[in-house]
């Protein structure tokens, strides 16, 4: 997915919105099975976007982004917006969750808000200009 650099389109979350991410690479199709092994989850990209969960409960846990992948992927020029810790302590709100896979590359994200900036359980990525402001817990 990449969106215009030069007027980053937005995708707002309804607040009935239920998921693990606004946008996902990988999507659970049971309890534990899914589309893809999460190591063999390759070539994906999204750029140039902003993503604002804001609207969604605060105590729902949902996440802009459910990345869960391999090599060759990239996040990149990605704004995320959710509640403030400060404007309620009980949000559950993430930028970005990654419970597991391997590789890629992060560039310029901006994170805002939210109980976790992003949520990472993965490994070997490469990490560039990421910006926290007042998320509970940063990475």
């Amino acid at each position: 997915m990449i969106g215009n650099p030069l007027d980053l389109p937005t995708i707002i979350a309804a607040p009935s919105f239920v998921g693990l991410g606004v946008i996902t690479s990988n999507v659970y199709i049971g309890e534990t099975s899914e589309w893809y092994l999460n190591q063999n989850n390759f070539l994906r990209s999204v750029r140039n976007f902003i993503i604002d969960v804001r609207p969604t409960p605060a105590n729902a846990q949902v996440c802009a982004i459910h990345w869960q992948v391999a090599q060759g992927t990239s996040l990149e020029n990605i704004y995320f917006y959710m509640t403030k810790f400060k404007d309620d302590p009980k949000t559950m709100q993430q930028g970005i969750y990654m419970e597991n896979g391997s590789g890629g590359f992060l560039s310029d994200l901006y994170f805002v808000g939210g109980k976790f900036g992003a949520y990472m359980g993965n490994q070997q990525f490469t990490a560039s200009g990421l910006y926290f402001e007042e998320a509970e817990t940063a990475i």
